[in-house]
């Protein structure tokens, strides 16, 4: 069981959602400065797992790195988690399948690898419910559950449930009540409300919706049902046996409903309470234990078939495509596009208002607003409809040029063009970049103007690159920052580190071209043959170049799929003192053509700039325009 669940786990070792970042910013504001809170903002309970926060304090504190840390304890807690499934089963039975269907329900083996808390709480909520349902330990199991409330809010009503239907005595039922509610008194106490801004968000808000959410509730629900039941049949329990039991299940159902639905999917509002059952079926006192049938093998092995799909969470809609060799390649970086763009558009000390704040909190230098409201509590009681002055406010705000927000980001994730701002913020913000990633489409308005200067920009990279150095982007990105700098030689001993590292990262033929790339976001994979792939309206850009190397170098150009208008460039030399005139060539095959000509301002260096500008990408064919700078004298 522990191979299948290394096995199906491994594929997501490249990928940590951004909501991770979130929590991980609480526990960074813990260790630098020993409050709970949001930076530069108050003591705001924007996350809904304190005891999560905690542990990627610790793992903060031992200056680790801490998204890999939280990995490797994730994947230990579903190791353990798996193992319950393994426990009193008479492996010669339906029951060996059922424990091999839940190792590889493709739910725990995704958030195995996340770095989230679902796997930790679901093995404190499944070893606590399970001494509360066996009875001869229910003190520890109550402990246990007072333990998982601090990582989820869900263990609240199963641990109210083991109170009422378990807990015999006086002094045992008064001395958990009295925990319980003393924790609540101090998280109401310490963060000023009693309710954490997810709760206002995702359920008091009237954006949720059942009726969007049911198909993907019922078709996780279903999965989930099938090692459940496989455990009950080889148990001999019946319906009335296996109703306590069930309770968990009951309730992480009830929540992962009626907050309409979790866009990170993969079960994970589901899997604790199916782990839970799990373990308080296995407890209860079986019937006469029954043998394989071949009547039941079959089922068996489609219930592990299902469940070890990794599209198999959600019959209904897409999910993720696992990455190959994640060892080899890093750990992507969540936004990374918007990450590049802040990093080096926003000013030192800047205000950006956006949602999805996870690894945009971690540039240095910036105050995020979170307009979703987890890290913003008056934006999350607007959502909830409890604060009506706060639209005011904003505007107040917006109006006023010394507090305006330097950023606004508009985003949309499924399938809709982000929509223009409202009337009031037009007159105020301008738009300055679109961003499109696989799933949607991001727009940045600018309010104020600024920018950082170059070192700056290398400051906030090289930060990054230092804290999580297991995102080969952030250390690529630090590269290029440096050869924007002319500092090339430092560029390649960073890229040189990089690669050695990470062989398998793309790229790494650009630094050696003399290439940046100034709006890229991924990194721009590079062929030896035709040089850098641009995509969307990605540019490319040279090393500063004097008049004589000017003179003898040249662009080579060509296009993947480029139809019958051809890969369009924009070709331009830029300078301090200004630049040409841009260029639009049209690219449909290998072309290999002069720089454009030298600035008429006479500076003693300049660059020139490619940008592809009519990408039509549309998931069934990539176009892509390569540039390469040849013939140029060596640095």
């Amino acid at each position: 069981m522990a191979l299948a669940l290394v096995a199906c786990s491994t594929p997501y070792w490249s990928s940590v959602v951004d909501d991770h970042y979130i929590t991980l910013t609480f526990a960074h504001e813990l260790v630098e400065r020993g409050r709970i809170g949001w930076p530069g903002g108050g003591r705001v309970e924007g996350f809904t797992s304190l005891g999560w926060v905690l542990i990627l304090a610790l793992l903060d504190a031992l200056h680790l790195d801490v998204p890999r840390a939280a990995q490797a304890v994730s994947l230990a807690a579903g190791y353990f988690t798996a193992g319950l499934a393994a426990w009193r089963l008479d492996w010669r039975g339906v029951a060996g399948p059922a424990a091999l269907a839940l190792a590889c329900w493709s739910g725990l083996s995704y958030w195995s690898a996340d770095g989230m808390e679902t796997t930790t709480y679901a093995l404190v909520l499944a070893l606590g419910w399970a001494l509360v349902v066996d009875g001869r330990r229910l003190r520890i199991g109550l402990g246990l559950l007072l333990l998982a409330v601090v990582f989820r809010p869900e263990a609240n009503a199963v641990l109210l449930g083991a109170l009422v239907l378990r807990a015999r005595q006086r002094w045992t039922l008064v001395a958990t009540t009295a925990a319980w509610l003393a924790y609540h008194a101090w998280r109401a106490s310490y963060f000023e409300g009693l309710l954490p801004t997810p709760f206002l968000v995702k359920v008091l808000s009237p954006d949720g919706s059942i009726l969007h959410a049911l198909p993907a509730w019922l078709a996780d629900l279903a999965i989930g049902a099938i090692p459940l039941s496989l455990i009950a049949r080889a148990r001999s329990l019946n319906l009335r046996r296996a109703a306590l039991p069930l309770l968990p299940l009951a309730v992480h159902a009830a929540s992962a409903l009626s907050i309409g639905g979790d866009w990170m999917g993969w079960s994970r509002l589901l899997l604790p309470g199916v782990v839970a059952s799990a373990a308080g079926l296995l407890a209860v006192t079986p019937g006469p234990q029954r043998t394989a049938s071949r009547a039941w093998w079959l089922p068996a092995l489609l219930g592990c078939a299902l469940a070890a799909n990794p599209n198999g969470t959600h019959l209904i809609g897409p999910r993720p495509v696992p990455t190959l060799h994640p060892l080899r390649t890093g750990l992507g970086t969540p936004l990374s596009e918007d990450v590049a763009f802040l990093v080096r558009q926003a000013p030192w000390d800047a205000t950006v208002v956006l949602t999805d704040v996870g690894m945009p909190s971690q540039i240095p230098g910036l105050r995020i607003l979170d307009a979703y409201g987890l890290a913003w509590r008056p934006a999350a009681l607007a959502a909830a409809g409890m604060d009506s002055s706060f639209g005011d406010a904003f505007l107040a705000m917006v109006h006023d040029p010394e507090q305006r927000p330097v950023f606004l980001r508009s985003s949309r994730f499924d399938g809709v063009e982000p929509s223009d701002l409202p009337g009031p913020l037009e007159a105020k913000f301008h738009e300055q970049q679109r961003i499109v990633y696989g799933g949607g489409v991001v727009r940045w308005f600018r309010g104020r103007e600024g920018l950082p200067d170059g070192a700056r920009i290398i400051d906030r990279w090289q930060d990054l690159a230092t804290r999580f150095p297991s995102q080969p982007f952030l250390r690529w990105q630090l590269a290029m920052a440096l050869a924007d700098q002319d500092r090339w030689p430092q560029a390649r001993s960073v890229g040189d580190e990089l690669w050695s590292r990470y062989p398998d990262f793309m790229t790494r033929g650009a630094i050696e071209a003399s290439l940046s790339f100034p709006r890229a976001s991924d990194p721009a994979h590079y062929d030896s043959d035709r040089g850098a792939a641009l995509y969307w309206d990605s540019e490319a850009r040279s090393r500063p170049l004097a008049q004589e190397e000017w003179r003898t170098a040249s662009l080579d150009l060509d296009a993947d799929d480029p139809g019958e208008d051809g890969a369009m460039a924009r070709i331009v030399a830029t300078c301090d003192c200004g630049g040409s005139a841009p260029t639009e060539v049209a690219v449909r095959g290998p072309t290999r053509l002069p720089l454009p000509p030298w600035p008429e301002c006479a500076p003693t260096r300049a660059r020139v700039q490619v940008q592809f500008t009519n990408d039509q990408s549309d998931g069934k064919r990539d176009r892509n325009l390569y540039v390469n700078l040849s013939s140029t004298v060596p640095n």
